[in-house]
């Protein structure tokens, strides 16, 4: 009788060890998607400064 107890508590275990698992794996590609958001954002500002750090650049050498 203890053996099927212990059967039926370790079935139960591992449900909701599956269950937070797929919680923390949705967590984890939610951060993802948000990580890659970031990303982009932020090559895109490093492209608009680029730009505008070579404009200066040039305005400076011809005034020179």
């Amino acid at each position: 009788m203890i053996e099927m107890y212990d059967v039926a508590g370790e079935t139960e275990q591992i449900k909701l060890t599956l269950k937070y698992g797929e919680k923390k794996l949705k967590e984890i590609e939610e951060r993802i998607k948000e990580l890659e958001m970031l990303r982009e954002d932020m090559l895109a500002i490093k492209e608009i400064l680029l730009k505008r750090l070579k404009e200066l650049e040039m305005a400076k050498k011809q005034k020179s």
